[in-house]
């Protein structure tokens, strides 16, 4: 998962307790050998659609590029979410099912016709920019006030780390998730 996190400082720990987090959360490589998709983002901005009620309701959308250059096809199901400064996480990409809101933002708002629906950006991209896909995540506004937001993406690359499953010892593998990027 990529994104952008705030963590503590880590302070003074003894080196069990850091063996011990290091199973529980493991972290990338500083330089992966891994894959990984270029994954460019636009301007994150809104919009406002007339609801079900006809109360009119704001909708946050951020239009993205994903392209992949790794020498093979890679199947793509990204999952993109925010984290609002109240703490507030909001599920992205197809936990807005209106297909009014999606066209909204295609013909409207961005004017792009190549743009695919969030819930149809998935599945097996093939090698190189001309099978480029574009597509848009797509949340439901809260209603209160929100002075700034984080954005978290998975899905984009394949970097996995062995890890101790904290309760039964046994060995797993898992997404490397880097606590600060």
């Amino acid at each position: 998962m990529a994104g952008l996190a705030l963590a503590p400082s880590a302070g003074a720990q003894d080196d069990a307790a850091a063996a011990e987090s290091a199973s529980v959360n493991p972290v990338p490589d500083v330089v992966t050998t891994d894959w990984a998709l270029d994954f460019t983002v636009g301007r994150l901005d809104a919009v406002v659609v007339g609801g079900p009620d006809g109360e009119p309701q704001r909708y946050w959308y951020l239009p993205y590029k994903v392209v992949n250059h790794t020498g093979e096809a890679r199947f793509f199901t990204p999952d993109i979410d925010v984290l609002t400064d109240s703490g507030e996480i909001r599920r992205g990409a197809t936990s807005v099912h209106s297909a009014k809101v999606f066209d909204l933002i295609k013909t409207q708002k961005l004017r792009n016709p190549l743009l695919e629906s969030p819930t149809q950006a998935r599945g097996w991209l093939a090698e190189g920019e001309d099978f480029a896909l574009e597509s848009v995540a797509i949340w439901k506004a809260p209603e209160a006030d929100v002075d700034e937001l984080w954005v978290f993406v998975s899905g984009i690359y394949g970097e996995t780390v062995q890890a101790l499953d904290p309760i039964t010892g046994e060995a797993l593998t898992r997404p490397a998730l880097d606590p600060i990027t």
